[in-house]
């Protein structure tokens, strides 16, 4: 990945991958980068100095990576069992949700997650919902990530663990 001075037409810097890069993200204020691919990792770069920050390992292919308007988080996706946010200086899982297929886009804002699979986009946050996953989920979309037939036992445990860290209430919610 490099950084071209578009006036002089000069390289800045560059970060090197011991793999193929297929996807990249700017954030809006320009102050990080982020990337993944087939070196089964997410990279975030400081783009003022072009210094690794986070590198975040995965299981898979990185197919898509999406930062934040102001970069403080990244979500990604690829040929992994989930569809994740992560704080993109700590590394903190923000959101972590089973998916049954490659995820082929993802975006992030401030409330929500949406992502594609091969055949459906889903949309989790306040893009239309009752809720802001920053705000937690209600008991009804918990419910239903545990409950549905495509998350394994692993994918509803580590949802679980990433939701109850975010969301300690959880733990008391009712379908009341």
């Amino acid at each position: 990945v490099t950084l071209i001075d578009v006036a002089t037409g000069s390289e800045l810097w560059t970060v090197y991958d011991p793999d193929f890069v297929y996807t990249v993200s700017l954030a809006n204020d320009s102050s990080r980068v982020a990337f993944g691919g087939m070196s089964k990792r997410v990279v975030v770069v400081d783009v003022a100095t072009g210094a690794k920050g986070l590198e975040v390992a995965t299981t898979g292919t990185v197919w898509a990576v999406n930062l934040s308007a102001d970069g403080s988080k990244v979500g990604f996706g690829g040929e992994l069992s989930f569809a994740q946010v992560v704080d993109s200086a700590s590394g903190e899982d923000l959101v972590v949700l089973p998916v049954h297929e490659p995820v082929y886009d993802v975006q992030v804002s401030e409330s929500s997650l949406c992502f594609a699979t091969h055949d459906a986009a889903q949309l989790f946050g306040r893009g239309g919902m009752a809720y802001g996953w920053p705000e937690g989920p209600s008991y009804e979309v918990a419910a239903a990530v545990i409950r549905s037939p495509q998350a394994s036992d692993d994918q509803r445990l580590r949802y679980l663990q990433v939701c109850l860290a975010q969301h300690p209430t959880l733990v008391n919610a009712t379908d009341r």
